[in-house]
């Protein structure tokens, strides 16, 4: 429920209503929503807003969040860059977990943790339990106080929105562009660049498929923050910008061998891992991408994904800052201390 103590802290004003539209889009999204008329709705609702600085997105889960039309406004996104990204939002939650919820709601209003009354709230909530929990409307008071314009996405989505922007004007210039995506590892590259090519329809090439040879792994190089065959590399970004297809290959580790790889013309190629932005490559990209995470929270995500984290912490953490040490500004930069990631 830390989610609801957020908001409660952030909107004080909020009804009872409120807190429960909030634990419905909690579990269903926004998918009550979705019909073909959306991008028409968030673009008449974009014109009524004020541009704003607030944060783009606040969430409301571990994993969907609000957008803030005035913030997405200032940003120059789109309405069907966001009606996009709303219609692969689906539901995470059922019906018995909104009802278990409301429960853990109304004992905070009990312990007086939310100042609501209680046996008013038990009566409400009990009633809209009846009704089989329908999506329902901010109250009047939320909506005079906070002006409420926002649409229901992931939240992996939401992180990646600016990228969308950004990405989507190259685009309309005509031409093949390449993005680059670095960061830490466990930093969420791989699973952030997956949501991006399922946005925009486009390949990626993984920095991993191109191991640094025996030969080369000199400790020279990798403090140099070259940890990477970027030499071999090179071509296959300079191909991918010609908007043809080619074949390249790609190393296995398992195998300690090479094998072929299809590439198929796009008019967008993600160029993602570890050392991507290294800086012989840098002036191939139309768009740079830079992933930071606190280290705290590198490690916990390492030891869930790998368990034994020793030869990160003294080996590839190590190499991997050599690197990022010596990065220029990049283009976008996100914080992915996240719980969706």
């Amino acid at each position: 429920m830390k989610y609801i103590l957020q908001h409660y802290s952030k909107y004080p004003q909020m009804q009872l209503q409120d807190f429960v539209k909030l634990l419905y889009q909690a579990n269903f999204g926004c998918e009550h929503i979705f019909s073909d008329k959306m991008v028409g709705y968030i673009d008449s609702e974009m014109q009524q807003c004020q541009c704003s600085s607030a944060p783009l997105f606040e969430q409301i889960s571990d994993e969907y969040c609000r957008v803030d039309l005035s913030a997405y406004k200032a940003l120059g996104g789109t309405s069907q860059t966001l009606g996009k990204c709303m219609r692969n939002v689906h539901a995470s939650g059922t019906k018995q977990d909104l009802c278990n919820q409301l429960d853990k709601l109304l004992l905070l209003i009990k312990e007086g943790t939310i100042k609501l009354d209680y046996h008013q709230a038990v009566e409400q909530i009990e009633w809209y339990k009846q009704q089989g929990c329908p999506a329902i409307h901010h109250s009047q008071q939320y909506r005079d106080s906070y002006h409420p314009h926002y649409r229901v996405v992931y939240t992996k989505q939401a992180m990646l929105l600016t990228a969308m922007v950004q990405i989507e004007g190259k685009l309309a210039q005509g031409k093949p562009i390449v993005v680059g995506m670095d960061g830490p590892c466990g930093s969420g590259k791989s699973t952030l660049a997956q949501v991006l090519s399922q946005h925009l329809s486009c390949p990626i090439i993984h920095a991993d498929h191109f191991f640094l040879p025996p030969e080369l792994r000199t400790m020279q190089r990798i403090q140099a923050g070259q940890n990477l065959h970027w030499e071999a590399l090179l071509p296959v970004i300079q191909q991918a910008k010609q908007g043809k297809d080619f074949v390249y290959q790609v190393y296995n580790c398992q195998t300690n061998s090479y094998v072929d790889k299809q590439f198929s013309a796009a008019s967008c190629t993600i160029v993602e891992g570890s050392y991507s932005l290294v800086e012989p490559l840098r002036h191939l990209y139309d768009v740079t991408i830079l992933l930071q995470i606190d280290a705290d929270k590198q490690l916990q995500r390492l030891t869930k994904r790998q368990g034994n984290i020793e030869q990160f912490v003294n080996k590839w953490i190590v190499y991997e800052q050599y690197h990022l040490d010596k990065l220029p500004p990049c283009d976008i930069v996100i914080d992915t201390n996240v719980e969706a990631l």
